[in-house]
């Protein structure tokens, strides 16, 4: 794996960046400033490159941000609807800003963001249990109510925030060794931790979903060899490890409470499915959309859902574009952590591709579509990876000796064939 001394200036700021993405509870973010910052200098000192990739992705966003545009026109509550789309387009800026920034180094760049992120969300996750425990100046900021927020506006987002840092802390239990490994068996702790005390119930989906996607994909992935089997045996033992710390948690009384109130059926499900079906209905009878962000003035709440918000503000023609730019993401991210050469590949893609998944499960009972980590693992998932072809064996001729797959016109060096 990469380390910090690998990493240039510009991979740096970066990951110095996903560390303030954990503070997201004053406008503008310390987020959204440092990366409008790093936009303007990247873009002047030439270090942004657009990487190679099928154009079907940019005119398929390109396609969701017109019907954006279009159904501004039916919309009821113009200044939301502005507000609305502006947060949007940012969005898709960031997804473009993080793509181009990828395309100069790869592999270092994937590495510095995941870290940056992991890091944020370890020290938000060690400062948020130490709130939730009563810590004096903490306890107010973090904990409001009886659910754990940070330094976030909700607990869902807090929640689901934690869920890809827990897959990538996962991840490197698996790769590193002795003290590193322990180290990174407290980050998978603390975020794991945090994500419980959220008591957000579609956080642990998403964090259950994403870590066992890369289980999955990084287990069962062709030509592993024998690293496997270490993946196998240490899921296990990542299970017991959260299970024991949500028992620990448990075992607290006001806690114990909170999670028997969460985990079972809530009243207020019956309305939410019910306002996402009504939802639906005005969807379909008007298929170029609503606006953006009318979906609140239209049917009294938030549908908490994406894919109900994008078909009502939208338009199915937005949703269409929205929902196979995700499945195209997700399949590419699938793709490489399966059959790419280089096993680091495997498991960034890996990381990435779970930490997806649980992302776009959840947000079947979640209004994602303004998660600024959403965003970021889309444009990580067409990061450009080379070595993302199967293997192609060495092809010995009568005579001659291997031939090298990458120069049919050149042999390989005696011993080079596989």
């Amino acid at each position: 794996m990469i380390s910090w001394s690998d990493l240039r200036a510009r991979e740096r700021l970066l990951a110095l960046l996903m560390v303030t993405g954990v503070v997201v509870s004053i406008e503008p973010a310390p987020f959204d400033v440092g990366a409008v910052a790093l936009g303007g200098l990247f873009l002047l000192t030439r270090q942004l490159r657009l990487p190679r990739t099928t154009p079907v992705v940019h005119l398929l966003l390109a396609l969701f941000v017109a019907t954006n545009l279009v159904s501004l026109v039916f919309a009821q509550n113009i200044s939301r609807a502005y507000v609305f789309l502006a947060i949007t387009l940012y969005l898709v800026a960031l997804w473009g800003l993080v793509l181009t920034s990828v395309g100069k180094r790869p592999a270092h760049v994937i590495e510095a963001i995941l870290l940056g992120y992991t890091v944020g969300a370890t020290i938000a996750a060690a400062t948020g249990i130490a709130a939730y425990l009563g810590a004096p100046v903490l306890k107010p900021i973090m904990v409001p109510g009886r659910r754990l927020v940070g330094l976030f506006k909700d607990p869902n987002v807090y929640g689901a925030y934690m869920a890809p840092a827990a897959v990538f802390a996962f991840a490197q239990v698996i790769r590193k060794h002795g003290t590193a490994r322990a180290l990174w068996l407290v980050a998978l702790s603390l975020c794991g931790a945090a994500t419980f005390l959220s008591f957000s119930r579609g956080a642990w989906i998403n964090l259950t979903v994403g870590v066992t996607t890369f289980f999955l994909l990084f287990s069962f992935a062709d030509g592993l060899g024998k690293v496997w089997w270490r993946t196998i045996v240490l899921l296990p033992a990542a299970i017991i490890l959260l299970a024991a710390v949500a028992y620990q948690l448990v075992s607290v009384d006001a806690i114990g409470e909170m999670f028997e109130v969460r985990f079972g059926y809530q009243q207020y499900d019956d309305v939410r499915f019910a306002i996402q079906i009504e939802a639906v209905r005005i969807a379909f009878e008007n298929p170029l959309g609503l606006g953006p962000g009318s979906t609140e003035g239209v049917v009294s709440r938030s549908a908490h859902s994406l894919y109900v918000r994008t078909l009502v503000e939208n338009g199915l023609l937005g949703a269409l574009a929205l929902f196979t730019f995700l499945a195209m993401t997700v399949g590419r991210a699938v793709w490489i952590a399966v059959y790419s050469r280089a096993l680091e590949d495997r498991l960034r893609f890996a990381v990435v591709a779970g930490a997806l998944v649980g992302a776009l499960v959840e947000s079947t009972v979640i209004d994602t579509v303004h998660w600024r980590h959403l965003w970021i693992l889309l444009a990580l998932a067409w990061a450009p990876m080379p070595n993302a072809r199967t293997r192609a064996p060495n092809v010995i001729r009568p005579g001659h000796g291997p031939i090298s797959p990458r120069n049919p016109g050149r042999r390989s060096p005696p011993g080079d064939a596989r």
